[in-house]
């Protein structure tokens, strides 16, 4: 689980500097245009409410688990 964390980390890394390094002066980057047309705040708003609904179904996934193992009894080492 921890390399596939570190990849997944080094993967963003890498694309951000590739991103970075191919922009020239006079023309449009990408955080302009997102930022002009008023985009930025969609994105954050709809990436927000994706990793609040993952949070609240985790944690849901966590009491049923819990409850059924306190059914079935099972104890905690």
């Amino acid at each position: 689980m921890r390399k596939l964390i570190t990849l997944i980390l080094g993967l963003f890394c890498t694309g951000t500097l590739w991103a970075q390094s191919a922009e020239s002066p006079e023309a449009f980057t990408f955080e302009d245009i997102m930022r002009a047309d008023g985009k930025v705040a969609v994105t954050i708003v709809v990436a927000s409410i994706i990793l609040a609904g993952m949070v609240v179904y985790l944690v849901n996934a966590d009491r049923r688990l819990k409850n059924l193992e306190e059914e079935v009894g099972i104890r905690e080492r």
